[in-house]
């Protein structure tokens, strides 16, 4: 399971005192109908109410500072959910957890938080609840950044008036190379037999036609 998106108040109370926050969003999990069938995934919307108690400095330490939760209420239902199926948190079982603030140089937090949530389902529209066997555990963990993939460059041709052949690309993107090969049912790409040429924003190789058919591409190192 993980969390699609969620927003919502996470007050930060006193030492001591008690404050509540709601949440909505959305999360997303494989849904498995039956055995033998394959799973589909789903994504659900989510609203709940949360308690969260003020804490103080762990171990004397200012800059360091733990919060008790509790889950009063999740309610997860809809999207392309079966319209039978929904989940909630147990209204007799306390789903609690604890959330840490740490104040980082340069203006910047470190946060750590978890919720042990014990969840029950309904199979008829909310007529009657299955309590789980266990609380669900759910954590905040770091993730990493994906890098975009590379854009490919464009790459122009143009047949000059001597005959021969011109091939141009951005020189504004690196990291791409020209290869060519006679045959594309076993290519072997190979740099052509022509020096590259950067003018202004264009890497370009002119080449002899000669009399083979010839395929071009522009790959990066890693092909």
């Amino acid at each position: 399971m993980s969390i699609g998106s969620i927003t919502g108040e996470f007050p930060k109370p006193p030492p001591g005192q008690n404050a509540g926050g709601q949440l909505g969003g959305n999360i997303n999990f494989m849904l498995l109908p039956q055995p033998g069938v394959q799973p589909i995934a789903v994504t659900v919307p989510v609203t709940g109410q949360l308690n969260v108690t003020g804490g103080s400095g762990n171990g004397g330490n200012i800059n360091l500072i733990s919060y008790n939760t509790e889950m009063l209420s999740l309610d997860i239902a809809g999207g392309n959910l079966p319209p039978n199926i929904k989940l909630r948190e147990s209204p007799t079982l306390p789903s609690t957890g604890r959330t840490t603030i740490e104040s980082l140089p340069g203006g910047q937090f470190g946060i750590s938080s978890f919720f042990d949530i014990f969840t029950e389902i309904s199979l008829d529209g909310g007529q009657s609840w299955s309590p789980a066997q266990s609380p669900l555990r759910l954590e905040l963990q770091p993730v990493t950044p994906v890098e975009p993939p590379a854009t490919r460059p464009r790459l122009e041709v143009q047949r000059l008036l001597s005959g021969q052949l011109q091939l141009c690309w951005p020189a504004t993107q690196p990291g791409f190379v020209l290869q060519a090969t006679d045959d594309l049912q076993s290519p072997k790409w190979l740099a052509p037999p022509a020096t590259q040429q950067t003018s202004g924003d264009r890497n370009c190789i002119t080449i002899d036609l000669g009399l083979l058919m010839r395929f071009f591409r522009l790959s990066t190192a890693n092909q």
